[in-house]
């Protein structure tokens, strides 16, 4: 069952309506809850860590993170799983000239972040292969007073799992980033997985919270 967040920002909230957290039992991953009625301060961003983003060049806001399993028909058991996160991001080095509520902006910091956190990733440091590959699929959202984009990464040489993001500006200098990792319970390459265990369910429960996303002044 559904049920509708509200994340008090400083200068609008944001509206979501998603499932509860229903993580597969056996994996015990917990959850991190958001807090009703608190204002999440975009001023109290904190590093990504050297792992993550090297360069230290973005720091982020974790808001709250939920995990939903899919299960199948009688005795087929688990079939694969949702990770939903929302994170606020911003430059570590503000630049007042940027101003992310601008369309051309928004495109090139996107592009900036994904490549300070995804870029050093490498398949094969002797080929400096890499490891991902994206924003494939870029799609603008029209549902939302300020520009916003939908966009997959993809893993390149494995099939682990794939991402879905949608990224939107809550302030001149702050992103909003919600991130749908979702994967299937079986092995094989992506076009093996998919026709053993469909993604088309994950896909319709992404699909439902993207499209129950708002922004209120």
């Amino acid at each position: 069952m559904c049920e509708t967040s509200l994340v008090q920002l400083p200068q609008c909230t944001l509206e979501f309506r998603a499932p509860r957290h229903s993580p597969c039992r056996r994996l015990a991953i917990e959850q991190y809850q958001l807090v009703p009625g608190k204002l999440y301060d975009l001023n109290d961003l904190s590093s990504l860590g050297a792992d993550l983003v090297p360069s230290d060049s973005w720091k982020k806001l974790s808001i709250c993170s939920r995990e939903w399993a899919f299960y199948g028909p009688w005795r087929t058991g688990y079939q694969g799983g949702v990770f939903f996160s929302v994170r606020a991001l911003g430059l570590s080095d503000p630049n007042s000239a940027i101003n992310f509520l601008y369309p051309t902006a928004l495109e090139t910091d996107i592009h900036g972040f994904m490549t300070s956190y995804l870029g050093h990733a490498v398949y094969d440091k002797g080929m400096l292969a890499s490891y991902y590959k994206g924003p494939v699929n870029w799609v603008p959202v029209t549902t939302l007073p300020v520009p916003a984009v939908q966009f997959d990464i993809e893993e390149r040489y494995t099939s682990e799992s794939r991402d879905r993001y949608a990224s939107f500006p809550v302030a001149k200098n702050k992103l909003l980033s919600i991130c749908f990792n979702y994967r299937q319970n079986c092995v094989g390459r992506q076009e093996k997985k998919d026709s053993r265990i469909s993604p088309k369910p994950m896909l319709d429960l992404i699909e439902n919270v993207t499209s129950s996303i708002r922004l209120i002044p």
